[in-house]
């Protein structure tokens, strides 16, 4: 076992690190939500929430990569944190991937076919937001706080990382948000959060895989 994924391990769900910024920090996504709830933008919340899903979905199936291989999850977060949730995912990062659909949501145009330098916006956006994602976390892993213990996903492949870390993200954040149906968008979310309750409730507080 690599030494950040035991360390990481060692805190794993341990509420003796819980601190009380959690209940600011919750505030500002419950707040956050009201806004847009408030304003009835039903398309950016339920996009937001596909953000949200997925992200609990790929900290889940990295969580598995560390069960199985018994060496490392794909990346690891490390340093001090309020409680850590998954091994590679704490309750801060959880909370700025609550918000961050909404942040996005509105960085980008109304109009989903209106093109930027003769791409469309959406395109455009997507790998643009995937990119600085990128640039932050390669900035954090050379701080030493999310280590990526794989050849394969580290330097010089961070385009891996771009490709299959962050641009399903925006691809299904975007597709939620543009698509004419509630109907539609309502079964992804509400499909994606009881997929990710079920895996989570079983693989990891039943079984304690992760």
């Amino acid at each position: 076992m690599h030494p950040t994924a035991a360390k990481s391990l060692e805190i794993l769900r341990d509420p003796s690190y819980f601190n009380w910024s959690f209940a600011v920090m919750l505030a500002f996504v419950v707040y956050v939500y009201a806004v847009e709830i408030e304003r009835r933008n039903w398309n950016i919340l339920l996009g937001a929430l596909a953000f949200y899903g997925l992200e609990w979905f790929i900290e889940i199936l990295n969580g598995l990569v560390f069960h199985f291989t018994g060496f490392s999850p794909i990346w690891t977060t490390t340093g001090r944190t309020m409680f850590q949730l998954l091994p590679g995912l704490t309750l801060e990062i959880s909370l700025m991937f609550a918000v961050s659909g909404v942040i996005y949501l509105k960085m980008i145009p109304k109009d989903p076919k209106m093109k930027i330098l003769g791409i469309n916006n959406r395109v455009f956006f997507t790998v643009a937001f995937s990119v600085m994602m990128v640039a932050i976390e390669c900035l954090v892993n050379a701080w030493g706080y999310l280590p990526w213990n794989y050849g394969w996903w580290n330097f010089p492949n961070v385009w891996l990382i771009v490709l299959l870390g962050y641009m399903p993200y925006f691809v299904l954040t975007f597709y939620v948000h543009d698509h004419r149906s509630m109907k539609v968008k309502i079964a992804i979310v509400s499909g994606m959060f009881i997929i990710d309750a079920v895996l989570f409730g079983v693989l990891a507080l039943g079984l304690g895989w992760m």
